[in-house]
């Protein structure tokens, strides 16, 4: 018999539950990024924004 079929049924559930609740939270931070990058003018600007930071930043470490 392997390990997991003598863990108590009450981890089994909250297993579960820790895999339902990361599966919520992908879904809903998923779509509010999206909802923010794609279809507001502020949520381009802070994207323009953030791609401008990464350009200088890389320009700042590639200096000598």
């Amino acid at each position: 018999m392997n390990n997991l079929s003598r863990k108590p049924a009450s981890f089994r559930s909250l297993r579960r539950q820790s895999g339902q609740s990361m599966i919520e939270y992908t879904v809903i931070a998923a779509g509010l990024a999206v909802l923010l990058f794609v279809s507001t003018p502020v949520g381009q600007q802070l994207a323009q924004a953030i791609r401008t930071f990464y350009a200088d930043l890389t320009l700042f470490l590639s200096l000598p």
